[in-house]
């Protein structure tokens, strides 16, 4: 059997997900839909950074979305935030059943809940790329600190790595230490909003984000100037402290006042799609959040940061400003 995918975007991160679908161990036919010249050139030039075998791997370009990809085995988008609702539900009233969404899956509670009616009506299922849950070492950390929770994470960067873009991620990885969604959010502590470098359509922010689970569990995220531009993240339980360096992929294990320092392994879409994708195929899951995991989350981000965005510049905001 030979399976079609369809990728909807091949920028920065859609290319490194065609990279991942390459190493699949079986045939695959690649449906790839990228109008942007600059993207199209992008993904050529990462398809020369790999090898992979080009009789079972076949790779088709389009401009745009036609009648000839009407069908797929798992459609995999990677678009920017803005209209992605849009495209979501076209895909799936078209017939396209299972997917994988790059993070964050829509701009407002309208959009989301429009989409899980779709799914519901056509039966389709949607993945979110919130994949730092997936990590090896992540993966052994929850084992170990589950057996005692609440499980606490604070995450220190710099507002250069992307407050807006990256929290979907950590709230992610909190809420599923936890085996809860039901997260609520503050953004009192957020301060001055910053360019997005994807554009005029978006904005970053800085400051702090505080929130809790119902077990107390506490999550922090803080990207102040005065902070590294690496991503420092500390999880931690009443017995057991992991501080981690994900940039320089180092972990210290704090516990009873010892501490040892071990390797911390960050993994990269290039590599984990590869595995997410085998796993929708043969066993129609993966490990990814599902739709409905991720909706609460999605919900307490559009409000921490349309009120932050309100209080700023007195403008009533309806689509969250972030991707």
């Amino acid at each position: 059997m030979v399976y079609r995918i369809l990728l909807v975007g091949c920028g920065n991160v859609g290319s490194r997900h065609l990279q991942a679908l390459l190493k699949i161990p079986f045939p695959v036919n690649i449906d790839i839909i990228e109008p942007n010249i600059s993207s199209k050139k992008l993904g050529l030039s990462r398809l020369e950074e790999i090898s992979y075998n080009k009789k079972t791997k076949i790779i088709s370009w389009h401009n745009c979305y036609t009648s000839k990809i009407l069908h797929s085995d798992l459609v995999i988008v990677a678009t920017l935030s803005k209209n992605r609702a849009n495209l979501l539900i076209k895909l799936i009233k078209n017939g396209h059943k299972r997917i994988l969404a790059e993070k964050i899956l829509c701009q407002s509670k309208n959009e989301y809940e429009k989409i899980i009616k779709i799914c519901k009506t056509k039966q389709a299922k949607i993945w979110v790329n919130t994949n730092p849950r997936c990590f090896n070492s992540y993966i052994k950390l929850k084992k170990l600190l589950i057996k005692n929770k609440p499980i606490n994470l604070t995450l220190y960067s710099n507002p250069k790595l992307g407050l807006g873009t990256n929290i979907i991620h950590y709230l992610d990885l909190f809420s599923w230490m936890n085996d809860d969604y039901d997260v609520t959010l503050d953004g009192a502590l957020l301060n001055k909003l910053l360019p997005n470098k994807r554009g005029k359509d978006f904005v970053e922010f800085s400051g702090t984000v505080t929130g809790h689970l119902k077990n107390n569990a506490i999550f922090v995220m803080s990207f102040l100037e005065q902070y590294s531009n690496n991503a420092l993240v500390k999880l931690s339980n009443n017995l057991d402290e992991f501080c981690i360096d994900e940039t320089n992929q180092t972990m210290l294990h704090i516990k009873n006042y010892n501490s040892k320092l071990n390797k911390f392994s960050f993994e990269h879409t290039s590599t984990l799609t590869t595995s997410f994708t085998i796993d929708i195929l043969k066993n129609d899951s993966c490990t990814l959040p599902t739709l409905l995991e991720s909706f609460t989350p999605h919900l307490e981000i559009f409000q921490i940061f349309n009120k932050h965005i309100n209080k700023i510049t007195k403008k009533r905001v309806k689509l969250c400003p972030i991707t």
